[in-house]
């Protein structure tokens, strides 16, 4: 009776902290979409447009900058080094310290050519790599925060931070000279303020700030795996950075706020991809892949049933979003939508290939797929504008997932998905996205698809139910 105690006591702790990262992580959504409606009214489009290019630059300098080291990296090192955590988030801190510093002389010494190819000033590009180092530490205390299931100080901090943020921002549009590069500064002072004291903390912490065998861990590590999320994010950003160089902020604007919208589905898919990763680990070692097919055929039409109903009203989500200046990019919506479909697909993929040790294969695909989206972009969205770079982002992540099937088939020996089927659920769910945006000013023939959509949604459902018991 006492070991029966002692194992549900054990593993409340997970569960209690896996619900409040979930609480913690839809409220933070929430203040955002909350704040991204008064920015887009207290802002013009050329003011509004200077953070997205900024956001957009900070995810392929975060890749060089962190090294991921605050991701599946860490939690392996936490496992393999017990008893030695503050050692390794030591070492972990000051790899990205040097990281960080190097891109500064970079910076410092080449300033001029990186502003020309970038569009950011020198000033700019040295505030970004600041946001990204004291975001980076920040992280590092979370990794180890999570890996022990310490949840409330790090839910703590992430409410303050999402509250905060965007209030000073608001403050300094309003009561200073900094307009457009309120939502800069504002950030990255309310995230020094968190970081400085954490840093201070991990240093002193450490028996060891730096212990040769731990950082080479995680080089070993980090480092193959670069180009696979260097690919990753340049596939997702580089039709904003397109955008922003060739048709100016005001454009880049538009495009990332629908750009926004059409991301906002993948809170749905990455939390079952995040379900659904640890499930096929298992799966696979028990030698049940087939069960993995099964489940991807239940889950894929209910993800794509989902897509459609959301974008049912994205007319009006864009409205309340933002002014009516920003309504001519609501047609990229519909692609970069699909795009997360294709994305789902990918990362179940990856989850196999990487559990079969062929995280080589995973990158190569990655490369391909970013080249082509490249070239795609500086060719066609440099001539036809934001529809142009989602329609690229749909296709190239649908290039993607073709490479990737490929190659797990070839690693299985045999065909690794049933490809005509999702086929089919692609292309329906495409031509009900362009019979969607045709009707985009049509609303109650919206509100009789959006009807029609949930009754095929509710039967997809029920045949899900037996994975959502497990999950």
């Amino acid at each position: 009776m006492l070991t029966a105690a002692n194992k549900k006591a054990r593993f409340a702790l997970p569960a209690r902290a896996s619900i409040w990262y979930v609480i913690t992580s839809a409220l933070e959504r929430g203040i955002t979409f909350i704040f991204t409606p008064i920015f887009t009214r207290a802002l013009t489009t050329d003011e509004f447009g200077l953070y997205p290019l900024y956001v957009s630059w900070m995810g392929v300098f975060t890749v060089f900058i962190t090294l991921e080291l605050s991701g599946n990296i860490i939690y392996r090192g936490l496992s393999r080094f017990k008893g030695r955590e503050d050692e390794l988030i030591s070492t972990s801190l000051l790899i990205m310290s040097t990281s960080a510093a190097i891109m500064c002389a970079a910076v410092l010494i080449f300033g001029d050519a990186m502003t020309r190819v970038i569009g950011l000033s020198r000033q700019i590009i040295l505030l970004l790599i600041a946001q990204i180092y004291t975001s980076g530490v920040v992280n590092l205390f979370f990794a180890k925060c999570r890996y022990f299931y310490k949840y409330k100080l790090p839910s703590f901090i992430n409410i303050a931070f999402a509250v905060a943020s965007p209030a000073l921002s608001l403050f300094l549009i309003n009561f200073t000279r900094v307009r457009s590069e309120a939502r800069i500064v504002a950030p990255l002072a309310v995230t020094a303020i968190i970081a400085l004291p954490i840093a201070a903390s991990m240093l002193y912490s450490a028996k060891h700030r730096f212990s040769p065998d731990i950082a080479r861990h995680l080089l070993k590590n980090a480092l193959p795996l670069l180009p696979h999320y260097a690919a990753t994010t340049v596939m997702a950003q580089i039709g904003k950075i397109t955008v922003g160089r060739f048709y100016g902020e005001g454009e880049l604007a538009k495009y990332s706020v629908v750009f926004s919208m059409g991301f906002l589905f993948s809170l749905v898919t990455g939390g079952i991809n995040s379900a659904l990763s640890p499930w096929i680990t298992r799966k696979l070692a028990a030698s049940k892949g087939d069960q993995i097919e099964a489940t991807a055929q239940k889950v894929f039409p209910l993800l794509a049933t989902m897509t459609l109903m959301g974008l049912c009203f994205s007319p009006e989500g864009l409205a309340f979003l933002a002014p009516a200046e920003y309504r001519s990019a609501l047609g990229a919506v519909y692609p970069i939508s699909i795009s997360v479909l294709f994305t789902f697909l990918v990362l179940l993929i990856n989850a196999i290939l990487l559990y079969f040790e062929k995280g080589h294969l995973v990158t190569v695909a990655s490369l391909i797929a970013a080249a082509i989206s490249i070239i795609l972009n500086l060719t066609v969205t440099s001539r036809y504008g934001y529809i142009a770079a989602a329609l690229i982002q749909a296709a190239s992540s649908f290039i993607l997932l073709v490479i990737s099937v490929i190659m797990l088939g070839g690693v299985l020996k045999k065909r690794s998905f049933s490809n005509s089927k999702y086929l089919r659920v692609i292309i329906v769910t495409a031509l009900f996205a362009w019979l969607l945006f045709a009707l985009r000013d049509v609303f109650l023939s919206r509100v009789f698809l959006f009807i029609s959509f949930l009754l095929v949604l509710i039967p997809q459902a029920l045949e899900c139910k037996n994975l959502i018991k497990e999950k």
